[in-house]
């Protein structure tokens, strides 16, 4: 078996997914996060999915943490830089935000000072490899 593993680490859970495609089989798993070294939580979450690590073929990591440490204003301050036509991504992601309620929160304050969008200079979306 080959397997594409995405692994996405945030504030309380850090959750896994697995995929073999030549077998359409995929094993899914949720762990604590561990914020005193995120490490400990993603290994235990691929120890947790049960695949043998030298047959993983691609390994995705995303972190919440780090996307809402940008959007809550909570960490250095930084800028984005972005491709034309995505300057209001941050933005964007958070004007349907709800509240644990289920109320709708209103829109984070505009984030346009820390961004810049540049005419790509990188190979299109359509000339990507894509994973077998």
């Amino acid at each position: 078996m080959a397997w594409q593993t995405g692994v996405d680490v945030g504030g309380t859970f850090t959750d896994l997914l697995a995929l073999d495609p030549e077998r359409g089989v995929f094993r899914v798993a949720k762990v604590l996060s561990t914020p005193e070294d995120q490490s400990i939580g993603f290994i235990a979450g691929l120890a947790e999915l049960e695949t043998d690590l030298a047959a993983v073929i691609a390994l995705v990591h995303g972190t919440t943490v780090a996307t809402n440490t940008v959007l809550e204003r909570k960490g250095a301050r930084c800028g984005l830089i972005t491709t034309a036509g995505f300057r209001d991504v941050l933005e964007l992601g958070r004007r349907t935000a709800f509240s644990s309620s289920g109320v709708r929160t209103r829109p984070a304050a505009s984030m346009r000072s820390g961004t810049s969008a540049r005419r790509s200079r990188g190979i299109s979306a359509s000339k990507l490899p894509v994973m077998p």
